[in-house]
C-alpha cells in the first residue's frame, strides 16, 4: 500500500507544479508589434465573452434537457422548450458577435499602408509580401520601421 502511494504521488507531482514556462505564441514572439494596446485588449476580451457565452448556451441547454425530462408534459414542456429556444438564440447570437469583431479587425487591419496583400509577379498589388520564383519575401510597414524576411520558396 506504501509503495502504491509513493507511485502515486510521483506520478501525480508533475501535476502539481505550475511553474512550467508556457511556449510563446506566434502573436507574442514573430508578429510582435502587429496588436498591441486598445486592439489586443478588446479582442482578448471578446474572445473571453465568446468562450463564456457558448459555456453557458451549452449549461443551458443541458437545464432545459433536465427539465423537458422532469417536467412530465404540460407546462415543463412549453418552459423546456423556450429554454432550449433561447439558448439556439445564444449561440447564434455568440457567433455573429465573433464574425462582427472579425469583420471590422480586416478592415481595420488592411486600411492604410500597414495593411498586408499578396504582390504578384506582376507587381499589381502593394502589400506585405512577394512571391517570386526563387523566394518568398515578406515585409511588415509599421509607422517607422520595415522589417523583412525572405525565404526559398518550398514550391520550387
Amino acid at each position: 500500500m506504501k509503495k502504491l502511494l509513493s507511485i502515486a504521488i510521483l506520478a501525480l507531482t508533475p501535476v502539481m507544479v505550475s511553474a512550467q514556462a508556457s511556449v510563446p505564441s506566434a502573436d507574442d514572439t514573430i508578429l510582435a508589434g502587429g496588436l498591441g494596446g486598445i486592439e489586443l485588449l478588446i479582442i482578448r476580451i471578446a474572445n473571453w465573452m465568446f468562450t463564456l457565452l457558448l459555456v453557458l448556451a451549452v449549461l443551458f441547454i443541458i437545464l432545459a434537457a433536465y427539465k423537458y425530462l422532469l417536467s412530465q408534459g404540460g407546462d415543463g414542456v412549453k418552459e423546456a422548450h423556450k429554454m432550449l429556444v433561447y439558448a439556439a438564440v445564444a449561440i447564434a447570437v455568440a457567433f455573429l458577435a465573433r464574425g462582427i469583431v472579425f469583420v471590422v479587425e480586416q478592415l481595420v487591419s488592411s486600411g492604410g499602408s500597414s495593411g498586408s496583400s499578396i504582390y504578384y509577379n506582376d507587381g499589381t498589388r502593394s502589400g506585405g509580401a512577394t512571391i517570386n520564383d526563387d523566394n518568398i519575401t515578406i515585409r511588415r510597414r509599421g509607422s517607422n520601421s520595415d522589417v523583412q524576411v525572405s525565404f526559398p520558396n518550398p514550391l520550387q
